[in-house]
């Protein structure tokens, strides 16, 4: 019984230290964007950020079923898809490459259809992730996804 009290504890100590970071979240984060159409005023759900990779000069794509691509910050939809292999981005001077593609924009929204199914350098994401271009020619990859999800996926891992 003192074991089962001991660990309530500990996750009851987690939840209350994660509350200001969340109620921040919350009152930043307001308002947002729908996971789709970044340009769209579309139905609004509460979204979390997450930096998830940066400075890096490539990153390897994957998305696992449909999936769409929008042009940041334009909001344009570039290209979508049924499965999309391991493609490598690159930065050029132009834009972005991806594969054998081409865009002239400084980032790029992969939006997967299903959840769980993209992928960035073997690392698997829920919601959609953006990927902008510095003026130095960096990638960074933001993780967007609604709170419930980033809560999930934070309370998994206690």
């Amino acid at each position: 019984m003192n074991k089962i009290f001991q660990r309530n504890h500990c996750i009851a100590d987690a939840l209350f230290s994660l509350l200001p970071a969340v109620a921040a979240m919350v009152l930043i984060g307001a308002p947002s964007h729908a996971a789709t159409n970044p340009a769209a005023g579309s139905k609004t759900n509460l979204m979390v950020r997450v930096l998830v990779v940066e400075e890096k000069r490539t990153l390897n794509v994957t998305i696992k079923g449909a999936y769409r691509i929008w042009a940041l910050p334009a909001g344009r939809l570039l290209k979508k898809g049924k499965g999309l292999p391991v493609e490598q981005l690159l930065p050029t001077a132009n834009g972005l490459r991806l594969g054998k593609e081409e865009w002239q924009t400084r980032g790029l929204r992969f939006e997967p259809l299903e959840d769980r199914d993209l992928f960035l350098n073997q690392s698997q994401f829920r919601g959609t992730v953006d990927i902008l271009k510095d003026k130095n020619a960096l990638l960074y990859a933001i993780n967007r996804l609604n709170v419930e999800d980033y809560l999930y996926g934070v309370f998994i891992t206690i």
